[in-house]
């Protein structure tokens, strides 16, 4: 799965080999509480990337579910820095015949957990 393949890069070493995954041509929204980022570019989501604050902290996107239909990715999992959790996410992505997504959507919720 695509989404799986970003967050495994984006939680290594090199965060921003998570854009091999990613369309030139990506479109993006990101909502997080108090703030939501987009983009139309994988330029957009480097600049994502890199502006992320991950200083001191080990950030890892664990998925707990997951659905295909068609081109369609769905995940639902747990963000964890440095062993606790911090909230839930809600992705979806579309896929390319190429193995790549060109859209991307992603709900974090620090409140609200669907599972447990």
């Amino acid at each position: 799965m695509v989404l799986k393949r970003y967050y495994g890069h984006l939680d290594g070493p090199e965060p921003r080999r998570g854009l091999e995954v990613a369309s030139p041509d990506v479109q993006f929204h990101l909502a997080m509480p108090g703030r939501s980022v987009e983009g139309r570019s994988r330029d957009d989501l480097a600049a994502y990337i890199a502006g992320r604050d991950t200083a001191g902290k080990q950030r890892v996107h664990h998925v707990v579910a997951s659905a295909v239909h068609e081109q369609l990715e769905f995940h639902y999992g747990v963000v964890l820095e440095n062993g606790h959790a911090t909230g839930a996410l809600l992705s979806a992505v579309h896929t390319t015949p190429d193995g790549r997504f060109d859209r991307y959507v992603t709900l974090f919720q620090p409140g609200v957990h669907l599972l447990g």
